[in-house]
C-alpha cells in the first residue's frame, strides 16, 4: 500500500534548523515513530510511505522531484539494535539526497525477543530467535513496489555490521538492478558458494582494524580481506593489479589520514570496481563527520554511474 505524505512549507528550511531536529529526531533516547520521522523527512524531501506485510517503510526523492525521472535507488540497512533513521543519518545519507538526487528507500528489520531490530542475513548474522523471517524477500518485494511508484535506476545498499551482512546477502542473492553495495563492518556467508548466482556488482568494504565486535580478521565468517578478495576473484579481476589510492581521512578523532584505500578493477567483469577501505585503529562504530562520509559513500556509488 502506498501513502505520499504531504510536503510541509513551501520551500527549504535552513540546513542548520533541519540539521538540529534531524539529530534531536534520530538520535534520541528511544526510536521515532514512523509517522514522526516521515513528517520531519517530508519538510525538504518528497516522502511516500510503503507498508508492506504490516512493516512500513520510507520511500524518500529529492525535494519535488518527478516520479518520471529516473534516479539511482540507495537501500539504508541498519545494524542490529539500531534503526533505519538513526542509520540514514549516521552515514550521512539524507543530508546527500538533494544534493547528489537519488532516492533513498529506508526499510526497517523486524524485533528479536529481546526488542532489538534485525536482519535474518547469514547463519551468523543476526536471527539470534531463529525466527526465519524472509528479509531478502521482504527487501525484494519493496523494491517491486518502489517501481511502481517512481522511476529507479541503479540500485545500491548502503549496510553497518548487520546490515552489511543484509547488503551481501543482497549481492549473493542477485536483487534486481543491484549496481554496487557499501558495507560497514560487515561480512559475507562463511560458504562461498552460497554467492554462486551472483551478477556483477561493486563492492566498497569499510572495516575498522581494531573492530572488536566483527572482528577485521574473521571469526566464523570471513575477514575484511578475505571478503574482498572472494569478489574480485568471483568477477575476474586481476589480483595482482590492485591500486594503492590515496588514504582518506574518514574519522576525525584518529590520526589523520588514517583510511587506506585499496581497488581492483583491472580485468573485472561489467566493469565492477571491488574496493577496501581499512580503517586504521578504527572501532567498529566509527565516529564519522557525517557530512563527510556521506558525500565520500554517495560519491563512490554514483562514480559507478559513470562507469
Amino acid at each position: 500500500m502506498l501513502r505520499k505524505l504531504s510536503i510541509v512549507g513551501l520551500g527549504v528550511p535552513p540546513i542548520a534548523i533541519i540539521a538540529a531536529l534531524v539529530y534531536l529526531l534520530f538520535f534520541g533516547e528511544s526510536e521515532p515513530t514512523f509517522q514522526d520521522a516521515t513528517q520531519q523527512l517530508a519538510s525538504d524531501h518528497t516522502v511516500y510511505g510503503l507498508d508492506l506485510e504490516d512493516r512500513p517503510a520510507a520511500l524518500v526523492a529529492p525535494f519535488g522531484a518527478d516520479p518520471g525521472e529516473s534516479l539511482p535507488l540507495v537501500i539504508a540497512l541498519h545494524g542490529y539494535g539500531s534503526n533505519v533513521w538513526e542509520h540514514a543519518q549516521y552515514m550521512g545519507l539524507i543530508e546527500r539526497i538533494n544534493v547528489d538526487r537519488f532516492l533513498l528507500l529506508m526499510p526497517n528489520g523486524t524485533r528479536d525477543n529481546a526488542g532489538n531490530r534485525f536482519w535474518n542475513a547469514t547463519q551468523f548474522c543476526c536471527d539470534i530467535d531463529e525466527s526465519n523471517v524472509g528479509d531478502a524477500a521482504y527487501i525484494q518485494s519493496l523494491l517491486a513496489e518502489t517501481q511502481q511508484i517512481v522511476t529507479v535506476g541503479a540500485v545500491y545498499a548502503v549496510g553497518h555490521s548487520n546490515g552489511g551482512f543484509m547488503a551481501y546477502r543482497l549481492a549473493c542473492d542477485n536483487l534486481p538492478r543491484l549496481a554496487g553495495v557499501v558495507v560497514l563492518a560487515g561480512s559475507t556467508f562463511a560458504d562461498q558458494s552460497r554467492c554462486d548466482n551472483a551478477g556483477p556488482v561493486s563492492i566498497l568494504h569499510i572495516h575498522g582494524d581494531s573492530d572488536d565486535l566483527i572482528p577485521y580478521e574473521g571469526d566464523e565468517y570471513p575477514g575484511a580481506s578475505e571478503t574482498i578478495m572472494r569478489w574480485a576473484q568471483r568477477f575476474g579481476c586481476d589480483v595482482d593489479a590492485a591500486e594503492r589510492l590515496s588514504n582518506l581521512d574518514l574519522v576525525p578523532d584518529l590520526p589523520a589520514e588514517e583510511t587506506a584505500a585499496l581497488r581492483y578493477r583491472q580485468g573485472c567483469a561489467g566493469d565492477v570496481v571491488i574496493e577496501h577501505w581499512r580503517i586504521m585503529s578504527g572501532q567498529h562504530e566509527p565516529e564519522f563527520d557525517s557530512a563527510a562520509i556521506g558525500a565520500q559513500v554517495v560519491g563512490w556509488m554514483l562514480m559507478q554511474e559513470s562507469q
